[in-house]
């Protein structure tokens, strides 16, 4: 049964103002609801529970702890002074109005729920609406690159095809005048002395017929012209002529001592590569399905749809870089070296799906896993990796792979002993680092990590101890179990944030802000590459839970500055936690009372100076 709590009253026209001693109770363990005729304030085992005589604005009150007083601030509904705060009348009556009272809230809460999801789909159909349009553009402009690229192509083949006219007929015209020049030399050659006179041929026939004139009138014998005979002459230029008409055969057997041989025929078969989906390919989705063939090249060549295809085994299987371990550890090592961790990651797995029982490559992608933060599928592969390992009496009788095979097996140890280490799972990670220190006791780098494991399972240890404590409100156990840890290794942050919390649950905040600032420079190590870097089970950089972590602290640091009422700094921290979680409605609220508490002290202060 709860016990009545205490309250005291303040009213002007417009406001409503209670005080409540929380008598010991920590801030965050107290209950507010508020509704219109309706207030309770649970901090066990006390209860406030007032039915008030008039209404209030439950949405516009603020809240605020100061020296172990809960003061509650709210706007009336309708302005004027109340004669008491407590409502009169029957029990049904008050009881009704109650009910009522806490429908209406429950109505509006849930028509604020339902005006966020609206608010949250509309913006989802934007950003769709946005992206789809961004789409577009972009396809246009592939479009637009593609056709000016064909008009490139299509302008060079066009110049190429005028090239090759031109020079035809460049080569034509050189085979004429040549076949005009030779037929001029026979033509010459057939005319004989005559040609010396430089006739011209159109004139031949009337030169001829004077010659003959001159002949009959001198009365010259035949014999003095021999072959001139019954017009010999005339017979010497048919001659010529027929001569005339046979060069074009004669020259067309010349020209083809000029031709090529003609070039050997063969006859191609293309084929073309099998798609392994059925529906037709869409070029803008043709890099995704690659990629998605590619990541589960393993799993599709064990389908029983795909197994009985010789074609798409083939496709599955690659060309022969992609059927040699070898050439892809290689190539895996390239891309690790580049520190393109997701690439060689890919290219050491293709290689295990041809031989799963590489140490050395499994060796290879624990460390790949190692850095990207994936500690599970490291502690996995290191494991495999030993298990995979010839026995030292293998090796044995091969001296140059001995030193090769114990510097392997320590690098595995070591590894997976990372990993472990920053899962928390410091005795096992301890064990990995022993046993590669018995490989190699002369190591120095390995014997430091081992001291310095050594102190985190023993942080971790005290870290156990002050959970236990914490968890049975015993804060001041608690305390000293993470001090001491601290006092090992003060970069341990899990104790520093759960120090922080034991502090403000003491109601000690300055403490608790001084401890959740240590916190949040060793979680965001990144944003100040000089800080020291955080020990202990610490989230992956860039993680979900390394950001949980920081929301959480900043969270805490704004309570603890609330409570000291430094409204200002509680209004940063809490601006921070909402970047972090935009969608937190409850941050959101928090931020919003403490910054008209801000402003009200701000108010007072110019108040205080005027």
């Amino acid at each position: 049964m709860p016990v009545t709590g205490q309250y005291t009253w303040e009213q002007d026209v417009n406001t409503l103002q209670l005080k409540i001693p929380l008598k010991g109770t920590k801030p965050a363990l107290v209950d507010i609801y508020a509704a219109e005729f309706l207030i309770k304030i649970n901090f066990a085992p006390y209860l406030v529970h007032i039915d008030l005589s008039a209404g209030v604005d439950d949405n516009s009150g603020t809240a605020r702890v100061k020296n172990g007083v809960l003061t509650l601030k709210l706007d009336k509904r309708n302005p004027g002074l109340w004669e008491d705060i407590v409502a009169k009348g029957d029990k049904k009556f008050l009881k009704e109005r109650r009910i009522k009272s806490v429908e209406d809230k429950t109505r509006r809460e849930q028509e604020l729920i339902g005006k966020r999801i609206e608010k949250r789909t509309e913006t989802e159909r934007t950003q769709l609406k946005k992206q789809m349009g961004l789409e577009e553009v972009e396809r246009n402009t592939i479009e637009n690159l593609k056709a000016e690229e064909k008009e490139e192509a299509e302008a060079k083949v066009y110049e190429t095809f005028a090239k090759i006219k031109r020079d035809e007929a460049e080569a034509a015209s050189k085979v004429q005048a040549k076949k005009d020049a030779t037929a001029l030399a026979e033509l010459k050659a057939a005319l004989g002395p005559m040609a010396d006179d430089e006739y011209d041929l159109n004139d031949i026939d009337e030169d001829d017929d004077d010659a003959v004139a001159e002949e009959k009138s001198s009365g010259s014998d035949d014999d003095d012209m021999p072959g001139l005979e019954n017009g010999g002459r005339s017979q010497a230029l048919m001659g010529a002529g027929e001569s005339m008409e046979e060069m074009p055969e004669q020259e067309e057997e010349e020209e083809l001592d000029f031709i090529p041989d003609p070039r050997s025929s063969t006859k191609l078969n293309f084929k073309f590569t099998p798609r392994l989906f059925p529906t037709p390919l869409r070029e803008s989705k043709r890099t995704e399905e690659g990629d998605w063939i590619s990541k589960n090249r393993s799993h599709l060549k064990t389908h029983p749809h795909f197994m009985n295809n010789k074609a798409v085994m083939d496709k599955l299987d690659g060309d022969i870089t992609e059927r040699d371990p070898t050439w892809l550890k290689g190539k895996g090592d390239d891309f690790y070296r580049s520190q393109d961790y997701l690439s060689a990651i890919n290219a050491y797995s293709t290689a295990l799906e041809v031989a799963p029982t590489m140490s050395n490559v499994l060796s290879n992608r624990a460390a790949c896993y190692l850095c990207l933060g994936k500690l599970q599928e490291c502690v996995d592969d290191s494991t495999s990796a030993m298990r995979n390992l010839p026995d030292e009496k293998e090796v044995a009788p091969y001296p140059s792979e001995i030193e090769a095979w114990k510097k392997l097996k320590i690098r595995l140890y070591v590894r997976r002993g990372t990993a472990e280490c920053q899962r928390g799972n410091y005795e096992k990670g301890l064990s990995d680092y022993n046993t590669a220190m018995v490989q190699s006791p002369d190591d120095e780098r390995i014997q430091y990590d081992v001291k310095r494991i050594t102190i985190l399972c023993r942080c971790n240890q005290l870290k156990a101890d002050g959970d236990k404590h914490f968890a049975a409100q015993q804060l001041d156990e608690a305390v000293k179990a993470y001090t001491e840890a601290l006092g090992l290794d003060n970069g341990f942050v899990s104790c520093v944030s759960n120090r922080a919390t034991c502090y403000l649950a003491r109601g000690d905040a300055a403490k608790c802000v001084e401890d959740c600032t240590r916190a949040l420079e060793l979680l965001m190590v990144r944003a100040n590459p000089n800080a020291m870097l955080p020990t202990g089970p610490v989230p992956a950089v860039g993680s979900a839970k390394r950001r949980q972590w920081v929301l959480k602290t900043l969270v805490r640091r704004g309570t603890a500055h609330s409570s000291l009422s430094k409204f200002t700094a509680a209004c940063e921290d809490f601006r921070e936690a909402v970047k972090l979680d935009p969608e937190n409605e409850g941050l959101k609220n928090d931020l919003a009372q403490l910054e008209e508490a801000a402003a009200a002290e701000a108010e007072e202060a110019s108040g205080d100076l005027d």
